[in-house]
């Protein structure tokens, strides 16, 4: 009985010859990244800061007159937001960036809560959506502040992967 063995293929199958970088390179390639990405980072965070602060003008001008703590307590989580987004990582792990968070979230429920369910609030859409607003900024924000800490930790993920052995 003839016996047959089989071959064991890569998984990859790479057709271009692998570019090996000198330590030198390598940091040099790094800090090039990470320099592009806090740039980008600030210049989204600028952005990301100053859309969720755009919907307090909606607030101030055209909330009904029974509502104006209610918009108060809106633009509040607004404003809490912006801040959350645009605080940089020298923040991240204080007692700051762990309540700010938590409590802008209350606000933002209170605000629905209190706005939308109200006896005095109309129940059509544009209500809803003029109190869900503030939630809908904290979801968002939230959401960009964990895409910038996973990019962030992608930049510091690549100096782990810097070749450990030196020499030829």
């Amino acid at each position: 009985m003839p016996t047959t063995k089989r071959k064991r293929f890569p998984l990859e199958i790479d057709d271009e010859p692998s570019i090996y970088m000198d330590e030198q390179e390598q940091e040099q390639l790094i800090s090039c990244l990470k320099s592009q990405d806090e740039k980008l980072n600030a210049q989204s965070r600028i952005a990301f800061a100053l859309l969720s602060v755009l919907p307090i003008f909606i607030y101030i001008f055209q909330t009904p007159s029974g509502f104006k703590f209610i918009a108060v307590i809106a633009c509040s989580s607004l404003f809490a937001t912006a801040f959350t987004i645009w605080a940089d990582s020298s923040f991240s792990g204080g007692p700051l960036d762990k309540y700010l968070g938590l409590f802008n979230g209350l606000l933002s429920i209170v605000v629905f809560i209190g706005g939308y369910l109200s006896p005095l609030a109309s129940k059509d859409l544009e209500n809803a959506i003029l109190w869900a607003l503030p939630f809908i900024f904290y979801i968002i924000g939230q959401t960009v502040k964990y895409s910038f800490k996973e990019v962030e930790r992608g930049v510091i993920g690549l100096e782990k992967l810097k070749y450990k052995y030196k020499g030829a």
